[in-house]
């Protein structure tokens, strides 16, 4: 959806300067009243009639630094536990973050294994 153009919003809070009610301006405009107020609000708020940029959210953490890290760290010790690589990335982030993010880069850790296999087979 795009956002109201800021020709729009201007008028918009030009009426409500007016003294018009807010269903009057958004039945004028063709906007539903809490867009209509959203924009009075946005500008109250923020101080501007700019939208926000769409790039607005959290920065994810997964930078090129870490990348780099974490496959450097999954190369050196395969058989490293998710704990384990989380605790040397040095980020605060939970196991499962680890664990996206090692699939994100095709990564594949293998656990070795502690004994040997069994000898009768699967049953």
């Amino acid at each position: 959806m795009e956002a109201t153009p800021i020709r729009t919003r201007k008028r918009i809070i030009e009426l409500y300067a007016q003294g018009k009610k807010t269903q009057e301006i958004a039945s004028l405009f063709g906007l539903c009243k809490a867009a209509t107020r959203r924009i009075k609000q946005h500008l109250r708020e923020h101080g501007t009639l700019e939208p926000l940029p769409r790039n607005a959210g959290a920065k994810g953490k997964f930078t090129p630094a870490l990348r780099a890290k974490l496959a450097e760290l999954v190369h050196a010790r395969p058989d490293a536990t998710l704990a384990e690589l989380r605790q040397g990335l040095g980020v605060d982030v939970s196991i499962a973050t680890v664990d996206l993010w090692t699939k994100k880069l095709g990564l594949r850790y293998k656990k070795s294994r502690s004994r040997r296999p069994s000898n009768s087979g699967p049953m």
